[in-house]
């Protein structure tokens, strides 16, 4: 009797089991492998105001794709800080970075500028420079030996520059150096002397503002200089509740400039395609770094693809970007970009 209950209530779990399966998986179809071609593929200024603030490094230097100029400002009251005993301003080289010991001037800022907003055109997200490259007044000092740090005391100038608009650097000669930033392993300091006694304070605001001298390459490019992408679109549809499997974006390309071994690229999903400026037009859905030497980047974008499967109506293309924006300065020419991805179509007749 035991044997017949057990055996009848098998089969009435298996034959509800199989009720069920039969709504949701007959006729579901199998993974299907794709890939999508891109229709349209074009170079844009992505993110006018990206804010090249906060950065863990800073380049100063010029070639014949870029120049840098590092700002620096420091939040402390003239008045008092004039009557201590002596005050120097000291900055580090990130020595596994690219330095070529560029000799450098100092000039005063005669514009105010923020993080939030500045680069090699704004002074704010709001405010643009009267001069490219920053407003620049006097020339206060000059570096002609660099080594691992370097080390400047400010005199009554130099403090009062620094703690009014503050100074800007610029390169003299050729070649490259990478400081360290405020943000990074180790910052410039203030330090103060009084009575014998040291004060060290971290500098208020740095920033390294870049501009790419030349544009006039035969592929299409993505750099982090003034923040160059590319938008891409494609005509092709995915299949409306389809579940993605699998999706990746892969970019065949070769660096021909980085000043860091490492370089990175961002996927922007757009949701405005009548202005690029604006963060509100776009939402990030992946990043990768790869060496500067790799000729190939593959990104996951399954969670983007399936985004589109769920919503067609939001098909307006993607954005490339270079990666990190204000902590590296590379240029890379893009052969070619396309999408490999593994899908499960809908059952017939269901919409899921």
């Amino acid at each position: 009797m035991k044997r017949l209950i057990a055996l009848f209530l098998v089969s009435f779990f298996i034959s509800c089991q199989s009720d069920f399966d039969a709504q949701h998986w007959i006729d579901r179809n199998f993974e299907t492998p794709d890939n999508i071609f891109l229709d349209e593929i074009r170079s844009v200024k992505f993110l006018h105001y990206l804010p090249k603030g906060k950065a863990v490094r800073l380049f100063i230097g010029k070639d014949s794709i870029y120049e840098a100029r590092i700002l620096f400002y420091y939040n402390g009251i003239y008045d008092s800080l004039i009557t201590q005993d002596s005050i120097f301003f000291e900055f580090f080289l990130d020595t596994a970075a690219v330095n070529s010991g560029v000799k450098f001037n100092i000039y005063s800022v005669v514009s105010d500028w923020d993080e939030e907003g500045v680069n090699w055109y704004t002074s704010g997200q709001y405010t643009r420079w009267y001069t490219p490259g920053g407003d620049i007044g006097k020339l206060l000092y000059t570096v002609e030996e660099v080594g691992d740090s370097i080390r400047i005391r400010l005199d009554s100038t130099l403090l009062k520059a620094i703690t009014n608009k503050g100074i800007i650097l610029l390169a003299k000669n050729d070649g490259w150096n990478t400081i360290w930033a405020r943000s990074g392993s180790r910052p410039p300091q203030i330090q103060i002397y009084k009575s014998n006694k040291l004060n060290e304070e971290i500098i208020s605001k740095d920033v390294s503002i870049s501009v790419l001298l030349d544009s006039t390459f035969d592929s299409k490019f993505i750099e982090t200089g003034l923040n160059t992408a590319l938008y891409c679109s494609f005509n092709d549809t995915l299949e409306k509740g389809s579940d993605v499997v699998a999706g990746f974006l892969n970019i065949r390309m070769s660096t021909i400039s980085s000043l860091t071994d490492s370089i990175g690229f961002s996927v922007y999903c757009v949701r405005d395609t009548t202005n690029f400026f604006y963060p509100q037009a776009y939402k990030q859905y992946a990043s990768l770094m790869v060496f500067s030497k790799d000729s190939i980047a593959t990104l996951d974008i399954k969670s983007l693809l399936q985004f589109w499967s769920d919503n067609p109506d939001s098909l307006l293309g993607f954005v490339i970007s270079g990666f990190p924006p204000a902590s590296s300065l590379f240029l890379s020419l893009i052969d070619s970009i396309w999408i490999d991805y593994t899908y499960i179509s809908p059952p017939e007749g269901r919409k899921w």
